[in-house]
């Protein structure tokens, strides 16, 4: 999964028609149109100058590029000229283990959560795949370091397809909350 942050920076007094002009790209582009989520993030109340937050989700690179060549982006973009100033976005991608703990709460969790979910994942995947193909790789006479490799493309894998997946999703309660 790709997470895109794009900021616009809405010229004052056209905050109403940009929120109106986005809301409609989100209804036209959320029918498998490559992204599989779309969140708009408003500007603090009496900000100087209104910077807005597009955040969008795309299952991959290739469905992303796909989004942003095809003509709604294009027509987005040209509808939206006389709204914004005219310097380009700004783009950030979230990827990795920031991708994995986007929460759609506009803020990734503290750390430490991220921590304590990462290190419940990696133990319980090692105290599996280790005791069970560590044994059967050695037997076979497979060298340390192919046999390391091996275990860890096993490792590595089912924490980012399988197990990281499930335990953001269980965990997603306690990963937004705020202490009070």
């Amino acid at each position: 999964m790709i997470h895109i942050a794009i900021l616009r920076r809405v010229r004052p007094g056209k905050e109403a028609e940009f929120e109106r002009a986005l809301s409609e790209f989100f209804s036209v582009t959320s029918n498998g149109k490559g992204s599989v989520d779309a969140q708009m993030i408003r500007p603090l109340p009496g900000s100087v100058e209104p910077v807005y937050g597009v955040l969008r989700s795309f299952p991959s690179g290739s469905e992303r590029d796909k989004f942003y060549a095809s003509s709604e982006f294009k027509e987005w973009t040209a509808r939206i000229a006389p709204l914004v100033h005219a310097e380009p976005p700004e783009h950030r991608v979230f990827d990795g283990l920031a991708a994995l703990f986007h929460t759609g709460a506009g803020r990734p969790p503290p750390n430490y959560k991220i921590a304590i979910v990462t290190w419940v994942g990696v133990t319980m995947v090692t105290s599996f795949v280790i005791p069970v193909f560590g044994p059967m790789l050695g037997k076979a006479g497979v060298p340390f370091l192919i046999a390391n490799a091996l275990l860890n493309i096993v490792i590595v894998s089912l924490l980012t397809w399988l197990v990281m997946p499930l335990l953001t999703k269980a965990a997603r309660s306690w990963l937004t909350s705020t202490p009070s």
